[in-house]
Order: structure tokens, then sequence, then C-alpha cells
């Protein structure tokens, strides 16, 4: 995307207590851990390019001054939002504490916020049951996005309370006995005539979610917050592992690839669980892995790095996917060999741990 002047919106704020050097040695820690193209314009400024806004830190006397640009003020909000906190500069206080300058929405709800209707429920095999959603807000999701974040409460029995952004632009989150949980799911599929979407959610012991997902009924609101990181990833040469909770994202990337992809997909299902058929290319693979524990798991990195040598996936092409998602500790090890032992291209893959 590219940023207009003329066209975007902004905001700025000072950063106290932190050096230059140190800010943007951050920033570009940042960069690179994603792949993301940034330039240092001087000595004194650094820009990291989105594809969908740009961040600044120049230094301004003996201040640092952090630029954030985009071209609507909902990605606008996204990036206030996250940028201190993936940078790793102060905490929750230090963060609240800054004073931001431009277009910045007051006294309103979360610009991504939306609260929509559960339309129906259905069980999709012994481990998934199926959501499906109505209202505005859907139709951010008819593009490329997929991912959103439900917004429950951590007790269930207690009507839920939204964020809101204050008299100063500054988000305000329920706190104690109003807790949110906020898991990042998967939109499974959109239905463009009737403006729902589906998304699944994996069942199992212990799971707060799955709870809720298995007693919600039709008629009910649920509050999401989205849509919320990468959208669609399309390539012609894949690479897809994962376990159950990486399922519906792999499905939903599946049916996106062209039919002339080349590839292979990886899946770790416990013993006994099933989920919805894959719509695969002839060129991709599948090859199910069962596995008897979560120590198991291990098993699918093998499996992924002894498939990602026989396919030949080229490190750097733009026509390259791979994607892996599991347990964090995996995911870990996972990141390390493709990343630092591969050089694998990070603009081109989405290796993550989805639990603990």
């Amino acid at each position: 995307m590219k940023i207009d002047d003329q066209t975007s919106f902004s905001l700025e704020a000072e950063l106290s207590q932190i050096a230059f050097s140190d800010a943007s040695a951050a920033l570009i820690h940042e960069a690179k851990e994603h792949g993301l193209p940034f330039s240092r314009e001087s000595s004194q400024v650094v820009q990291v390019m989105l594809p969908y806004g740009v961040i600044s830190l120049r230094q301004r006397d003996d201040m640092v001054l952090l630029q954030l640009k985009a071209m609507d003020k909902t990605v606008l909000h996204q990036l206030k939002e996250g940028v201190l906190e993936h940078m790793g500069i102060g905490d929750a206080t230090y963060a609240r504490a800054l004073r931001w300058q431009g277009d910045l929405i007051k006294n309103a709800p979360l610009p991504d916020f939306a609260e929509l209707t559960v339309v129906s429920t259905q069980i999709v095999s012994n481990c998934f049951q199926r959501i499906t959603l109505a209202g505005q807000g859907v139709e951010r999701f008819l593009g490329s996005p997929i991912h959103f974040r439900l917004l429950l409460p951590a007790d269930l029995s207690r009507d839920p309370v939204y964020p809101h952004l204050d008299e100063n632009g500054r988000s305000v989150w329920p706190s104690g006995a109003d807790n949110l949980r906020r898991p990042v799911y998967t939109v499974r599929r959109v239905n463009t005539d009737e403006l729902t979407f589906d998304f699944d959610v994996f069942l199992h012991e212990g799971g707060p979610t799955g709870t809720w997902a298995q007693k919600v009924q039709s008629g009910e609101k649920l509050g999401i917050l989205g849509p919320v990181g990468g959208g669609l990833m399309q390539a012609q040469q894949v690479l897809l592992a994962g376990d159950e909770t990486a399922l519906p994202a792999i499905a939903r990337i599946c049916e996106a690839l062209p039919h002339t992809a080349k590839g292979a997909v990886l899946i770790s299902l416990a013993k006994g669980n099933r989920y919805e058929n894959l719509q695969l290319p002839d060129g991709v693979s599948f090859k199910q892995i069962e596995r008897s524990n979560a120590s198991e798991l291990e098993q699918l990195l093998e499996e992924a790095k002894a498939s990602y040598h026989k396919l030949g996936l080229p490190r750097t092409s733009e026509s390259s996917l791979l994607f892996f998602a599991t347990k964090k500790p995996v995911a870990r090890k996972a990141r390390t060999y493709f990343f630092e032992e591969l050089n694998f291209a990070k603009e081109n893959a989405y290796i993550a741990g989805f639990w603990d």
C-alpha cells in the first residue's frame, strides 16, 4: 500500500525516558523479525513500511518522536495500540500516559470493535463446533482479512463489558471481575450473499472458548475485534503444517490456492480427532500424523523439515509460503530451524505458537 500524505491519517507522540538509539534498535529488530522493509533516512530518522501503514521514529532535540501513518483510522488505531508492546518499550502504564496528537478518536467504541449476532451453531466433527455470525462488521472480512479476536468474559456467567476510548483517545479495558479473554480465531468461510461468516472452535478439555461454543444459542450477541494480523496468504509452492488449532487457518489457505499450486499439507491430530476434508489442488499432497500425546508434536516438526527439503521450497521466492502452527515450544524450534539455520524469508512465512 502506498501511503499518500494527502489522503492518509496520522498520529504522533513523544517518547520520554528512552534514547533514540534504543528505540530505533527495537523498531528495526521487530521489522527484521517480521520480514518488513525498513530504512534509515538519516542518523535521526528510521521508518518501517507495513502493508497497511508506516511507523517512523525521529530524533527531536532530546526527545524521540513516534509517528504513525495509515490509510484509515481503524488501522491507525491498531498501530497505536500495538506498536510499543511489539517494540518492548515501557509497560501498560507507560503506554496509557502517552499523549497522542493528530487523527485521534475519542469517547467512542474501539474502531475495530463489532457486536455481532450468533445466527447458528453446528458440530462439524467430533472436536470442532462451528459458529455463524451476522451483523454490521462482517463486511470487513469480505477481502483477504481472516483473523479476529473474540471478546469473552473470563467469567462466562457474567454479561460482557466491552472496551472503549476515553476523552484522551486511550483504550479503556474492563478489569477485575469484568476482565475479558481475547483469543484469536480464523474466519473459516464468508457468505457474501447473506453477509455472515463462520468460525470453528476446537473443543478440548479445559478450553473456556469451547465451553462457551457448546452452550451459545442463536440470537445471542458476541463482541469481536478485527480484522487483526495479516491477511489471506497465497502462493504457488506451499508447505502447511499444524495441529488441530491450526486446521481452520490451513483449510482457509488451501481453498484460496490456485489450482496449479504445488506442495504439502501435514496435520497432526490426537488419536480419534477428525475435521472436515480439505480442498487441495492436485499438486498438493496431504499427510495426517496421529499422536497419542502432546509430546509427539515434535514429530510434526521433523515431518515438516523432511517435506521442506523434499519439495525444494524456495527460501526467498515470493511464490513460496511456509506455514507452521502448533504448541509454542515446538513453534519456537521451527522458527530457529527455518529462519536462523535455513535463512527462510520471514515475509514468506508464518510460524506461530497457538497454545502452551
